[in-house]
């Protein structure tokens, strides 16, 4: 899954976790992802078809911008780029101050859809409300905002593009409304996506003559030879490396791995569970955010019990002991610590 994978990266990042935070909430689409690509909705105030108006329009607009993304007194800027050929989606996010990061990946853009809920789906659990006009990045929007009706889950406040529908800030806010996470464009250039053009890529290829093959093949080996005459074949090489190993398949698989999660907050619901080389995951979601819960055996105890806060995104690492066994747990999510917390001390082997 595109949100274990991520995880899976940060913990081991160290230093370079901002980075990746980043990197997850954009390969998610920093926001949830919808079922239907629809046209285009009017303008309206009202703030559930604005925020699912949000949603359609990431699968209508192939875009790229200058975000800045802040937490804890810290700030970065990053260049992102979403774009979908045939049926790939290709999305990219470069660091632009500090260390020269980037990560690329790509997927199936049916991934969005398996990963995506209407609004109706999990307006239960927050309530909607349409602040007004606000301008951002140039663009003239109107912000909304989710507020959960418990304490177990995050806010949000959106900034909506009026003319794309695509989302041009994001906060996150605590449960006591600190805000603890704000990502916002500074630039933000868009165009709808031509589907008629990208409906069947690999039937054009395939379809081919001999001598138009012969001709992209020549022309793929002059374009090397130019890279090799310049100096970056082994940079090319290298990118074609990071974008494969973070080739995303998308077959969410529910696995009975002996686990379960005795509570979670309502509307919760288990999205995936694996089970590979004794190690268990699950992973559980409300339409908005997503925990996730990593589990491995071990021999004894060689890290102590730790937490931490990055933005909206809770770790909390604990061990827990059977008759038998003793686990190491990690539970990750975009949550409050305390709703982390009691997701481990609810978990159980069936």
């Amino acid at each position: 899954m595109i949100l274990s994978a991520s995880i899976q990266m940060f913990r081991k990042t160290g230093r370079n976790g901002l980075f990746l935070v980043v990197a997850n909430m954009f390969l998610l689409g920093l926001i949830p992802l919808t079922t239907v690509a629809q046209t285009q909705i009017s303008n309206s105030l009202d703030p559930k078809i604005l925020y699912q108006r949000m949603l359609d329009s990431r699968k209508i607009y192939d875009y790229e911008g200058i975000l800045t993304y802040e937490q804890a007194g810290q700030m970065q800027s990053f260049k992102v780029s979403s774009s979908q050929q045939g049926t790939m989606l290709d999305q990219h996010l470069n660091q632009l101050d500090g260390p020269q990061l980037q990560h690329a990946m790509k997927f199936d853009a049916d991934c969005q859809a398996s990963q995506g809920l209407s609004v109706e789906q999990f307006d239960e659990y927050y309530n909607f409300f349409a602040i007004g006009k606000e301008r951002v990045a140039g663009r003239t929007g109107t912000e909304i905002v989710l507020m959960p009706v418990d304490k177990y889950r995050n806010g949000y406040r959106f900034v909506i593009d009026n003319d794309s529908g695509l989302m041009l800030r994001s906060v996150v806010t605590a449960p006591d409304r600190r805000v603890v996470e704000r990502t916002q464009f500074v630039n933000i250039e868009y165009e709808p996506r031509d589907f008629t053009e990208t409906e069947e890529p690999d039937i054009d290829q395939e379809e081919a003559s001999p001598e138009e093959s012969q001709s992209i093949d020549e022309e793929q080996i002059d374009s090397s030879e130019e890279l090799d005459n310049s100096g970056l074949a082994e940079a090319a090489q290298e990118e074609e490396s990071t974008e494969s190993a973070n080739m995303i398949n998308c077959n969410f698989i529910n696995v009975e791995n002996g686990w379960v999660s005795g509570w979670l907050p309502a509307g919760f619901e288990l999205l995936q569970s694996t089970f590979e080389d004794e190690r268990a995951t699950l992973v559980y979601g409300d339409g908005i955010s997503v925990v996730s819960v990593f589990i491995e055996p071990v021999l004894e105890t060689f890290l102590p019990p730790s937490n931490a806060q990055r933005g909206a995104t809770a770790i909390y690492i604990n061990y827990l002991s059977t008759r038998t066994e003793t686990y190491l747990v990690s539970v990750v999510g975009e949550v409050p610590m305390a709703t982390a917390e009691r997701v481990f001390s609810s978990l159980r082997r069936d």
